[in-house]
């Protein structure tokens, strides 16, 4: 009873008592990070090489396995583990928590590239990339079209980006769902059949034509062989001239044995919006800002570029995460109050 009374009587003191702890509680509400994922560093550091037109089990032998040896003496190592597809390979380094992030990533970056010259030479990208938890997509939008072409889509998703990465405080936007343009070669096999050539004849006789052909594919039916060449080709018609030598001595054409012309790689998913074909363009926030903030700029510049759109092709929001952090935040009030 004696701490009650004493609130009564000293109720000048309880009053500014309860001031006090309505102000830090309040503080505390206004001060909670406005995001879903909370950041904190992360041990993980991603790899990812590309050679246009290597098979994966070369993936794998030349580009992957020379890395992982290289990063399992690294201190702090963890564990290292390595994926090999068409044209490229993905390596995934984990470092102990305890460790410094920063510290583990110069490392990567600086013993990977001493090694870069022992690499094949037709290596094109070498991309080292942090692991992080802000790296889910705040904003998801969808360019929606049933009738523009990939490579339309294409061009509108990366003027989106552009406009959307001038937002203060977006890290990063990325485009989904756009295949890789390629060169696809058709083969007739009832014409290859005839002149006794088998299907790699073609893919030979390509990958010795020229030195930058834009990697693509041979397809025979259900069959498809990576193609790997290039030089001095400047349109698909030089392709298409590229000569084949039969067994007896004649020399053909590519285009007498087979169809040439643009196409797209083979699609191990696809985009949709409410059933129809998309294009996804989602967007990453930097560490420790609002990401109310960061979205209401950049819905801003997306209404803006709308308007620019052309009739067969909409602008959608598919997904925005600041509605659940809202929603949240609102409940939390209600506690609150």
């Amino acid at each position: 009873m004696g701490f009650i009374d004493f609130a009564v009587r000293r109720w000048q003191i309880t009053l500014v008592a309860f001031a006090l702890l309505f102000a830090i509680g309040l503080s505390a509400f206004l001060g909670i990070p406005r995001s879903v994922d909370p950041h904190f560093p992360s041990p993980f550091i991603i790899i990812v090489a590309t050679v246009p037109g290597a098979e994966p089990s070369d993936m794998e032998t030349t580009i992957a396995k020379p890395i992982e040896d290289v990063l399992q003496g690294l201190d702090g190592i963890v564990r290292v583990q390595s994926r090999s597809t068409d044209s490229t390979a993905v390596i995934t380094a984990e470092f102990s928590w305890s460790g410094d992030p920063e510290k583990n990533y110069d490392e990567v970056v600086r013993e990977v590239n001493a090694i870069r010259g022992t690499l094949p030479s037709a290596l094109q990208r070498l991309d080292f990339q942090k692991s992080r938890t802000t790296e889910a997509a705040v904003i998801q939008f969808a360019l929606v079209s049933e009738t523009a072409s990939y490579r339309r889509l294409e061009k509108l998703a990366k003027d989106l980006r552009e406009r959307i990465n001038r937002v203060p405080g977006v890290r990063n936007t990325r485009a989904w769902g756009i295949p890789t343009p390629e060169i696809s070669v058709g083969i007739d096999s009832g014409r290859l059949a005839q002149l006794g050539l088998p299907v790699t004849a073609v893919a030979d006789a390509l990958r010795q034509g020229s030195t930058d052909l834009p990697p693509g594919a041979v397809h025979s039916g259900d069959q498809r062989l990576n193609v790997q060449a290039g030089g001095a080709f400047r349109s698909v018609d030089e392709v298409a001239d590229v000569p084949v030598r039969a067994r007896d001595g004649t020399v053909l054409r590519v285009k007498d044995v087979a169809k040439v012309g643009w196409g797209y790689e083979e699609q191990p998913h696809y985009a949709r919006y409410n059933g129809k074909r998309a294009v996804w363009v989602t967007m990453t926030q930097k560490d420790g800002l609002n990401v109310l903030d960061i979205r209401d700029a950049a819905i801003v510049a997306a209404e803006e570029y709308r308007r620019l759109l052309p009739p067969d092709v909409k602008l959608e929001v598919a997904f925005d995460q600041s509605f659940d952090i809202a929603r949240k935040l609102q409940q939390l009030g209600r506690d609150f109050a």
